[in-house]
Parts: C-alpha cells; sequence; structure tokens
C-alpha cells in the first residue's frame, strides 16, 4: 500500500514538473489541462491552484486567476507565494484595495523578500535609502567648501 501511494506522489510530481515547463515555454493551453485533470484527481493539493492561477492570470483570465490563487491560500494559510500573486493579480485588475490586503495577510513576506535583522528600527530602512543621497551631495560639493584632505568622520 505505501509504495502505491510512493508511486502516485512520484507520477503528481512529474506531471506536476512538466505542466511547469509547458507553462514556462508559454504553452498555457497545454499546461492548464494537465493541471486541471490533477486538480481532479488530487483537489486538496494547493501548489496546483497556484499553477493554475498563473496560467489563467498569463492570459488575462484575471477572474479566474484570483479564485485559484484564493482557493491556494484557503488550503495553505501561510502560502505566501500564493498571496504574492494573489496580490499582483488584483493589482493587474486595479483592485488596489485588495492588492494591499493580500499582500499584508497574517503578515506573509515571501522568502525572496529580505526580512529585517532583530532589533533593527522601523525607519531604518527609510534612513538608509537616505544616506547615499547625503554622500553623493558630499561628493558633489566644491573642492573649496569641502576643505584640504579627506572629511572628518
Amino acid at each position: 500500500m505505501a509504495e502505491n501511494n510512493n508511486e502516485e506522489i512520484l507520477l503528481l510530481k512529474k506531471e506536476v514538473n512538466y505542466a511547469v515547463k509547458l507553462l514556462t515555454n508559454g504553452q498555457i493551453n497545454e499546461a492548464l489541462k494537465i493541471v486541471e485533470a490533477l486538480i481532479k484527481k488530487s483537489p486538496n493539493v494547493p501548489l496546483l491552484y497556484n499553477i493554475r492561477g498563473v496560467c489563467y492570470q498569463t492570459i488575462r483570465e484575471l477572474g479566474n486567476a484570483i479564485d485559484d490563487f484564493s482557493q491556494a491560500t484557503i488550503l495553505k494559510s501561510d502560502y505566501a507565494e500564493a498571496y504574492c500573486n494573489l496580490g499582483v493579480t488584483y493589482q493587474e485588475k486595479g483592485d488596489l484595495e485588495n492588492a494591499v490586503k493580500a499582500y499584508k495577510n497574517k503578515g506573509v513576506v515571501p522568502s525572496y523578500v529580505a526580512k529585517p535583522k532583530t532589533g533593527t528600527r522601523v525607519g531604518a530602512t527609510r534612513n538608509m535609502k537616505q544616506q547615499p543621497m547625503q554622500m553623493k551631495k558630499k561628493r558633489m560639493m566644491p573642492a573649496k567648501k569641502m576643505g584640504k584632505g579627506m572629511p572628518k568622520k
């Protein structure tokens, strides 16, 4: 029985990988057919809804994409990638209010977004962004105003 289950999981992975390959190569309709068949077999796999949502988003069926990304987040409430995709899709649709809700939902931050170090002040990023501008201004000042040698710290 366990071997059967492992074989099913392996087969599912192969089919998912193939669907993603089709999607990346621009064969959206073919990818959609595969993912829809997989969803019928395994309706509780959030990844499948996310992939189908990306397919719909690509062909500009934004309503269907939103439905699928939402379903993915219902099945897995901490699914950061689905929340991001949902936010992007709402944004493309012009619904900024729901886009912001999706981005902020439960404080989900995708793994590719840098998280601040522990103890970092909230305003620190703002100051860091302003600092290079101040440095540029100092370098652009005429030599007479800067004085001789290196500026003191």
